[in-house]
C-alpha cells in the first residue's frame, strides 16, 4: 500500500504541531517516524488514519483501509490513551506564562495554599494570580503536578472570557 501526506498542517491551541509535512511510503517499504516527544509524530499518524483531521493539506491512502488500520494500530496507541498521554505532555504553565506576557508588566505567581493527606499520598494546592488576583487553583501529588492544575484551570477560565 502507498501512503502519502502533501503539506500536512495541524495546530493545536495557537500552537503549530505540523507544518508542511510530505512523506510518501511504497507498497511493502517500512518508513520510521522519529523526533522528541510533543514533535508531532502521533498527530501525523493520526492525519494518516483519518482519526485527526488535518487544517490544511491531503492525505492519500492507496490500497485498502483494513491494510492501514492493521499498520496504525501496531504503530499507535489506541486513540483514547493516546489522548491521555497528549494531555500529560501539555505544558499548561508555559502555556499561560506565553499568554500573559503578551502584555507588559503582568505578574504571575504561584502560591502553595494548603497540603493534605499522610506522606506517602500527600496532595497539594496551589494558586495562580495574574497582578495579585486569583485567576486559578488546582491540587496534585506533586507541587509541580498542582501548579500545572493551577495553570490549567487559569488558561480554562481565560478561554471562556
Amino acid at each position: 500500500m502507498k501512503i502519502t501526506t502533501e503539506n500536512i498542517q495541524v495546530g493545536f491551541h495557537a500552537r503549530q504541531i505540523l507544518k508542511g509535512i510530505s512523506i510518501e511510503s511504497q507498497d511493502k517499504e517500512l518508513v520510521g517516524i522519529i523526533g522528541p516527544n510533543g514533535s508531532g509524530k502521533s498527530t501525523l499518524l493520526k492525519c494518516i488514519y483519518r482519526i485527526l483531521k488535518p487544517d490544511a493539506g491531503a492525505v492519500y491512502l492507496d490500497g485498502e483501509m483494513d491494510a492501514a488500520s492493521d499498520l496504525i494500530h501496531r504503530v499507535l496507541l489506541d486513540k483514547e490513551r493516546e489522548e491521555v498521554v497528549e494531555e500529560r505532555r501539555r505544558d499548561y504553565k508555559t502555556e499561560l506564562q506565553e499568554l500573559v506576557q503578551r502584555r507588559s508588566g503582568q505578574v504571575l505567581h504561584y502560591e502553595l495554599t494548603g497540603t493534605s493527606g499522610p506522606d506517602h499520598a500527600k496532595q497539594f494546592t496551589f494558586r495562580v494570580t495574574l497582578n495579585g488576583r486569583e485567576i486559578g487553583q488546582g491540587t496534585g501529588r506533586s507541587k509541580k503536578e498542582a501548579e500545572q492544575s493551577a495553570a490549567r484551570s487559569a488558561l480554562a477560565q481565560w478561554n471562556e472570557q
